[in-house]
This record gives structure tokens, C-alpha cells and sequence, in this order.
């Protein structure tokens, strides 16, 4: 959404990022062209008052939401407020695999919302053409306001931050390093990616770097601990240049139980790195294209993820995996979305 924003500006639009609370490592990234609106409230669902008011104040052409709550959300105020700007709302995830793994009463009623408030969008944006199946067959949507729209993710300014050198002094051991990137909550499924690892060392003396920060990291570190890799694993939390690491490291891996389309797997391959993923139901098939940019393995299966991290590490040659991620390009995905709202 940062992207977005900045991007819609340089177009030439009046952006308004809307925040429920104005803070975190990416507001350093929006120019001062795009205003900055704070709810200051503690959650997306504090803000509904907030963004009845704003719209009925400011009658925007569109609006732009991204996550099933915000969705929620954001559709709920359109039609307090009356307001004849347009929806579009994005899904980012697989909506049968999250709906697999619901574990509060908050995201039981996000799904309950779903099913009334998204007939209301005016389009619905989402990651992988798998989506558009499941949200117009179990939620009954009009395929024709769906669209599946590529992740902005690939620019000159990832690439040019892919040459710095990484900030992590793992690096330096001159051991091949294993990167995994994203939130350290369950459904990355980390845990496995580290008793994989534990695996894969009986092979290569290799290093493993997690980068991300989220609820799951004390247990993490206890199961580092456990294992005795604390020499051997890093989990530097969230980093300012991730795309150093990648460009870096000698292998990426995703672990995910399940995606939407991961942005992480696109940026590694962007900087020319292997990569290993979990065949989770959207995303990784469709970017290594059934496994030809890279290898893919069952969600979970702890001897599989490192059989194919062992086989990664030893190849002498890789395909060039950046050919395979020029359609995520920021300029062809921005253009996109603005169509969807505005044209």
C-alpha cells in the first residue's frame, strides 16, 4: 500500500494514506506529497467512526483497502457515510487455507463480515488467479469484479538496495547462508524451516538468517536453543534492507502452511537468488511455475523442505530466476490498480 501511494502520487493524484495508527518502519518510505491521515485509535475496528467522518468530509474518488478486516472496514463506513466513492478492496491470502486455520472469535467474525459487506465492493482485488475461484465460489462474488493484479514489488530501488552489503554479520562467516523473510507467526511455519535446517547442517555448514519480527519469536528462540544452532541461526528482526540479505544469501526459503502470493519469494528471485518453497494452495506454484525456477516441496514435510535445501546448496548452477518475475514489475501492477478504481 506504500507503494501505491507513493506511486498514485507521482501520477499526479491526491493520495490520502489512511492509517489507524500513524506509525511503523514503512511511514519513513511515504513522500511528503501523500498525506498522512492519523485516526490514532488501537485497531482497524476503533477506526470505523474516524473513516465515516473522512468520507463524508472528503467524498474520495476511490478508496483503496488491503486485508480482510480492513475490507470489512472500509466497506462498512463506505455505506454509513453514504459516500459514491468506489471500494476496492484487496485479499492477499488464500481464503480456504486461512479460513482452515481461524483461531479467534475476531477473525470468525472478519469471515461472518466478509460474506455481507464484500458483495458491496465496487472491485476486488487479489493475488493469484487461485483466489478468484475460491472467494467467487465460496462466497458467491461476481467473478467479473474479481481480478487477479501481480504484487507492485520489482523496481530499480529494490535492485539498487540488493547491491549494499548486508547488515548482519552472519554474513561475513563465509559459510553459505540460508534466507527466510516474514512475520514470525504461524503461518510462515518457521518452526519446520529450523528443524529443516537442523537437517540440512548434517550436509552443509551452512547458516540460517530469519528475517521479520511477530508473536512467535520467544518460542522460536527456545526451539534454536534446543536444537544448539544458536551459533548457526540469526533472527535479526525486522531490517531496513531486507533485499541485501537476499542478494547475499545462497538459497531463500519460504515455509509457509499457506499465501497469497508472496512478495518475499519475488524479491528474492529479483536479486538472482535460489529459491525453495512449499507447495502451500496460492502463490509459489504459480511464480516457480510448477517448480521450474525453483524447487517446491509439501507444506510441513520437515525431510522434504531439507532434501530440497541440501540439493539447492549443492547445485553448481541455477536458472537465471529473474526472468521469471518481470510481469511484478511496480509500473505494470500500479497502472492496474489504478484501471480497477479509475478507468
Amino acid at each position: 500500500m506504500a507503494t501505491l501511494a507513493r506511486e498514485f502520487s507521482q501520477q499526479g493524484h491526491k493520495v490520502d494514506l489512511l492509517l489507524a495508527q500513524g506509525e511503523g518502519p514503512y511511514r519513513a518510505t511515504i513522500p511528503a506529497e501523500v498525506r498522512i491521515v492519523d485516526f490514532g485509535r488501537n485497531g482497524v475496528f476503533g477506526s470505523l467512526g474516524d473513516l465515516v467522518r473522512y468520507l463524508r468530509r472528503e467524498r474520495p474518488d476511490a478508496l483503496y483497502s488491503a486485508l480482510s478486516h480492513a475490507n470489512v472496514v472500509a466497506l462498512l463506513a463506505n455505506l454509513l457515510a453514504g459516500s459514491p466513492t468506489r471500494n476496492v478492496v484487496s485479499e492477499r491470502t488464500s481464503f480456504r487455507e486461512a479460513k482452515r486455520h481461524l483461531r479467534s472469535l475476531n477473525e470468525r467474525l472478519v469471515r461472518l463480515l466478509m460474506r455481507v459487506t464484500y458483495r458491496r465492493a465496487y472491485r476486488i482485488a487479489v493475488v493469484a488467479e487461485a483466489i478468484v475461484d475460491e472467494l467467487h465460489e465460496d462466497l458467491g462474488l461476481d467473478r467479473s469484479r474479481i481480478v487477479a493484479i501481480r504484487n507492485p514489488i520489482v523496481d530499480q530501488g529494490l535492485l539498487d538496495a540488493a547491491a549494499q552489503d548486508p547488515e548482519e554479520p552472519i554474513f561475513a562467516q563465509g559459510r553459505p547462508v540460508i534466507l527466510a523473510a516474514g512475520r514470525l507467526a504461524f503461518e510462515k511455519d518457521f518452526d519446520s524451516l529450523i528443524r529443516a535446517f537442523a537437517l540440512t547442517r548434517l550436509r552443509h555448514d551452512a547458516a540460517l538468517v530469519i528475517v521479520g519480527e511477530g508473536p512467535d519469536r520467544p518460542r522460536l528462540e527456545a526451539l534454536v536453543r534446543q536444537l544448539g544452532l544458536e551459533s548457526h541461526v540469526a533472527l535479526p528482526g525486522f531490517v531496513d534492507n531486507p533485499f541485501a540479505f537476499m542478494r547475499a544469501a545462497g538459497l531463500f526459503v519460504l515455509s509457509s502452511r499457506f499465501e497469497g502470493m508472496p512478495g518475499v519469494i519475488v524479491q528474492a528471485m529479483a536479486c538472482g537468488t535460489p529459491v525453495v518453497s512449499t507447495d502451500c494452495r496460492t502463490g509459489p506454484r504459480e511464480i516457480l511455475e510448477g517448480g521450474r525456477w525453483g524447487k517446491l516441496v509439501p507444506v510441513g514435510d520437515i525431510p522434504a523442505l531439507a532434501d530440497a535445501m541440501i540439493s539447492a546448496l549443492g547445485e553448481k548452477e541455477h536458472p537465471d530466476v529473474r526472468r521469471a518475475v518481470e510481469d511484478f514489475s511496480v509500473s505494470v501492477a500500479v497502472q492496474r490498480y489504478l484501471d480497477l478504481a479509475l478507468g
